[in-house]
């Protein structure tokens, strides 16, 4: 018969019930009722004024950087 090493089996247990609790929790989180009205065409309105003010930043940055390259080039 082979030696069993008690610590070992012991982390492996430590393990297994880790995983089962991480696994119990993630189906519960899946299968929970999340009774949420959303209006799809206010989302869209808020995604659209999101992309809008992430042009603009870009657009400010960029001119920042066209700036900050003209003055280094004086």
């Amino acid at each position: 018969m082979k030696n069993l090493d008690l610590d070992k089996l012991d982390d492996i247990r430590d393990q297994m019930a880790d995983m089962k609790y991480e696994s119990d929790y993630m189906n519960e989180m899946l299968n929970r009722d999340y009774d949420i009205d959303i209006d799809e065409d206010d989302l869209d309105d808020e995604l659209g004024e999101l992309e809008r003010e992430l042009k603009v930043e870009k657009q400010q940055k960029n001119k920042g950087q066209i700036q900050n390259n003209q003055q280094m080039a004086i």
